[in-house]
């Protein structure tokens, strides 16, 4: 998860003493960026419309309340007054930032990619920029320029905690662990408290085999957030790489008490109970995840292993059968399937 900028207008202005009632465009607009700062978007909206009211052409208020659409992610409207304010002024690099932005999430990367284009074109040092058009090009699968999108950003702002980061994700991506290591150190030097830097330098360090690594850096990203799900969920999975089945559903169990519907700790959870010979509360986990998704794949074929590890191979081989008929290229399934199938001809002879 990067955490990016909305980038807002400030307008220096000096005002005189406004009569009862009576508000000037200036004066509305510094109650709209008064209100903004204090979270108040739909008052600010208000306030920025009445200084539009007053001065359609008024740039600055059309752009801020752009940004307190965004803020409200009422992106359509924000978008709106972005191109009205364009057409004003077209000088404002970070109004085509916000742009480029709202269309990167409406997947629209063309779009976006020109809008950054547009936004460094008129600002050459706009590190910001550079990181967005970075997140752009991955998506469009052109890592090469998203790399040198992410470089750029870093030589304007060598403390870019989020472009390291980006960086590194590619890194990553590309199975370049050593590499991706370094640039989330780099993200984690240039912000201490940046949770996904944190998350991603485990997964990279579990990829590697460096489990223990790993669960340090995850227990970091718990420090700093207790509160996230996929942490526990995530050190679980390391734990369960160093075989402490114990450990590992306690981390699972976390994950649980904190969202009681996540399929995924259960899944963990029932798996790592299952090798912690755990088998009767293994079930319970299993079962839990078909009920909130019963076409879980993975979930047919931990309960084929419990099954089989209960010498019930004709069950075993049903589920196995049902979790290839939802996903057959599931890894694991048809190597149990054959051993399944072996035990119970041994039980036949």
């Amino acid at each position: 998860m990067q955490g990016l900028l909305i980038l807002f207008i400030t307008l220096i202005a000096s005002f005189s003493t406004p009569l009862f009632a009576q508000f000037t465009a200036y004066e509305f607009f510094e109650m709209g960026q008064k209100s903004f700062d204090e979270g108040e978007f739909d008052l600010a909206i208000d306030h920025y419309s009445n200084a539009i009211e007053k001065n359609s052409q008024f740039v600055e208020s059309i752009i801020n309340r752009g940004v307190a659409y965004e803020r409200l992610e009422k992106y359509d409207l924000a978008l709106a007054d972005y191109e009205i304010s364009v057409v004003i002024d077209p000088s404002y690099s970070v109004v085509y930032n916000n742009m480029g932005w709202i269309h990167f999430l409406s997947n629209d990367y063309d779009k976006a990619l020109k809008n950054y284009n547009q936004a460094i074109a008129l600002d050459p040092e706009f590190s910001l920029a550079y990181n967005n058009r970075g997140l752009t090009n991955r998506a469009l699968e052109n890592l090469k320029e998203a790399l040198e999108d992410y470089r750029k950003a870093i030589v304007l702002n060598p403390s870019y905690a989020d472009a390291y980061d980006n960086m590194g994700d590619i890194r990553f991506e590309l199975e370049q662990y050593s590499d991706a290591l370094l640039l989330y150190t780099q993200a984690i030097e240039a912000n201490p408290d940046f949770i996904s830097a944190y998350n991603n330098r485990g997964l990279t360090s579990m990829a590697t085999k460096r489990y223990w690594d790993a669960i340090k850096d995850f227990d970091e990203a718990i420090e700093i957030d207790p509160t996230i799900p996929l942490l526990y969920i995530n050190k679980g999975n390391a734990h369960k790489g160093t075989k402490q089945y114990s450990k590992a559903a306690a981390a699972y169990s976390k994950a649980i008490e904190l969202e009681p519907n996540n399929t995924m700790a259960y899944l963990q959870r029932g798996y790592s109970k299952l090798q912690a010979e755990q088998v009767l509360s293994a079930y319970e986990d299993i079962n839990k995840v078909l009920e909130l998704d019963i076409n879980n794949a993975t979930a047919y074929y931990y309960l084929g292993l419990l099954e089989a590890s209960s010498n019930r191979y004709p069950e075993a081989l049903k589920n196995y059968e049902q979790a290839l008929n939802l996903d057959r290229y599931l890894k694991g399934v048809k190597e149990a399937q054959e051993i399944a199938k072996k035990a119970l001809e041994k039980t036949k002879d």
